[in-house]
């Protein structure tokens, strides 16, 4: 049995001792840091800030709904649609599909909480390619909602 746990620790110390790190776990890919609800804090076009109402996006799965938020209470019952990601990208892809068939091409970042999407805002337009509002690019940034 001491010898078996003296082999463990020698066999860790090589391990460490090889260069290469341990990873302390496993990074989660994108679309399950997405899940939940998510309250949209700012919004800039044209190089400029926006007053906009306070928005929820809800993501379940691959889907996703977008709703007005008076207080506690919203505008009306969400429109799901699905939705897919391309982390490989740089920047990583986004595309929101809607009822109508349409789609909303857009790029992404998650980060520390945050979620920022970058978008033409006209529904089967082409996407953009870097994070700025100067060709009518729209920057919605959203936090985690508070439950």
């Amino acid at each position: 049995m001491k010898r078996m746990i003296a082999v463990a620790v020698v066999l860790l110390a090589l391990q460490a001792v090889d260069g290469k790190p341990v990873p302390k776990s496993v990074p989660m890919p994108d679309t399950d840091l997405l899940q939940g609800d998510w309250v949209r804090i700012a919004t800039k076009r044209g190089g400029k800030e926006l007053e906009s109402p306070e928005t929820l996006i809800t993501i379940k799965g691959n889907q996703w709904a977008e709703r007005l938020v008076h207080g506690k209470k919203t505008n009306r019952e969400p429109q799901w649609g699905p939705f897919k990601l391309d982390p490989t990208k740089t920047p990583k892809q986004i595309d929101l599909f809607y009822k109508n068939g349409s789609v909303m091409p857009g790029i992404y970042t998650i980060e520390a909480g945050v979620f920022t999407m970058c978008t033409l805002g006209v529904p089967n337009g082409s996407r953009p390619t870097e994070f700025k509002t100067d060709n009518g690019e729209t920057i919605s940034v959203f936090k985690r909602a508070n439950k």
